[in-house]
């Protein structure tokens, strides 16, 4: 009796809207889409099937509004020229040291100038256009969370606009790029945005409080039991919060370089020079760090690099914390590894079965989900950066976009696949994951090409 209730309660049925179903286990999936926001471009799913967006109301700048900001933007305009002058001199002095070495001096002297000459028409094509940006965008008159139930009742959790944007109104620009992470446990959700950084909220009773606002970009986001939180300062620096646990207050903070009421430490790994990084994601003990050639395994209780993996083929594409001790790798080349956190043993999935897209493999571009039974695996894909299986060469590109897909890890071939648009896996940390989950797979939230969120669920 459990195998079919549990196979019903991971899979998507057809309706009069549905996406079309491939594989033999398209008829035991019974979602189906509830609700749809045309104009919601972001938004992070809670366990209970809600989904947590950020809205902005804006108006026109007035004129001495648009004074303001010409003063400010004049201000940072310079400070930015004179930091582009001290580049170009200390560009200058590695010229100087490279003459006693190996480059003819008036190669170096050409470069010198080539480079002062580059820099100096760049800011002055970038002004007026940064300018008129700068001054003309849209003032936010309002702003918050909204929280919209599976039921598609919509709930609005207002900001206080002074501590959001800033105490005057010039300040309160509108925000282009938005993108939220919650945590599994619903206790959290961490907000980036381009103008203001990131904020730490606090979801309890029914309300959001700001936890601060600190120094970091992304890649972001929680463990799994939503007791840390990693943000990224730099090249291969991290800083990793210790959040309260549940059921204890969470103390306010205010912007500072980083939270003293929040106990963190400072992680720096060296993965050499030239080495692009994939993806980061805290898990169990670890903050695990991707690349192109490894997985870095830093313990957080050891404050240490304890093992790297490396990879025999073409390095590393995404991760996925399966549980606190459960780790899934996708490569380059498709495959997944599973690793045991506990022991730190390594095992590569098996897959004998190709059948995703007529003859071409299975990539696994973007981890997405393991399902409550542990068999099937969620993935995304962009269409045009699969290779046939037996090509020799292959000159397709990236579409922007991805597909939905689940993996069946028992017996390796694709279980079901989604023939929706959804937003693209290839544009780097800052992009909104294009699919998600709830844990129970009993609701699944998309991002959508053509814009736009839609919420499925199982009921």
């Amino acid at each position: 009796m459990r195998a079919p209730v549990l196979l019903c309660a991971i899979a998507l049925v057809l309706n009069a809207n549905a996406p079309v179903l491939h594989g033999e286990h398209a008829p035991l999936f019974a979602h189906r889409r509830i609700w749809s926001d045309r104009k919601a471009t972001t938004g992070a799913l809670l366990n209970d099937g809600t989904v947590v967006l950020y809205f902005e109301e804006t108006r026109p700048p007035t004129e001495e509004e648009k004074a303001r900001r010409a003063e400010e933007f004049d201000r940072q305009w310079q400070a930015l020229q004179a930091k582009a002058k001290d580049l170009a001199n200390k560009q200058d002095e590695r010229n100087e040291k490279a003459k006693s070495e190996s480059a003819p001096p008036f190669v170096l002297a050409i470069l010198s100038a080539f480079l002062r000459w580059m820099t100096t028409a760049a800011l002055q094509t970038a002004y007026p256009i940064a300018k008129n940006a700068f001054v003309n965008t849209p003032v936010v008159t309002k702003a918050g969370f909204a929280f919209v139930s599976p039921q598609g009742t919509r709930r609005e959790m207002l900001l206080d606009l002074a501590q959001a944007y800033g105490p005057e109104t010039w300040q309160r620009m509108a925000d282009a790029g938005v993108q939220i992470r919650a945590s599994q446990d619903n206790r959290f959700v961490a907000l980036e945005t381009e103008k203001a950084g990131l904020a730490l909220y606090a979801l309890r009773d029914a309300t959001v409080t700001l936890v601060g606002r600190f120094e970091g970009r992304h890649p972001f986001g929680f463990s799994r039991d939503g007791t840390r939180m990693f943000v990224t300062l730099d090249r291969g620096v991290y800083r990793v919060f210790s959040l309260p646990p549940k059921g204890q207050p969470v103390p306010y903070v205010d912007y500072i370089p980083f939270v003293p009421g929040i106990p963190s430490k400072l992680v720096r790994i060296d993965y050499g020079k030239g080495v692009a990084i994939t993806d980061v994601l805290l898990a169990g003990r670890y903050l695990l760090v991707l690349t192109w050639t490894e997985l870095i395994f830093y313990d957080l209780e050891q404050d240490t690099v304890t093992r790297r993996l490396s990879f025999r083929r073409y390095g590393g594409r995404s991760l996925l914390a399966g549980s606190d001790d459960e780790l899934y790798v996708a490569e380059m080349d498709g495959t997944v590894t599973k690793v045991d956190l506990a022991t730190l043993q390594s095992q590569e999935l098996q897959m004998e079965r190709f059948d995703l897209l007529r003859n071409h493999r299975v990539y696994f571009h973007k981890l997405v989900s393991v399902s409550p039974t542990k068999r099937f695996l969620a993935a995304l894909y962009d269409p045009r950066l699969i290779p046939p299986r037996n090509a020799r060469s292959w000159s397709g590109g990236s579409t922007n976009e991805a597909r939905l897909f689940i993996w069946d890890m028992a017996r390796g071939e694709v279980a079901w696949r989604m023939d929706k648009r959804l937003k693209g896996v290839t544009g780097g940390f800052g992009y909104q994951p294009p699919a998600a989950f709830t844990e129970d797979w009993r609701y699944l939230l998309l991002n959508l090409t053509d814009g736009g969120l839609e919420l499925w669920a199982n009921w």
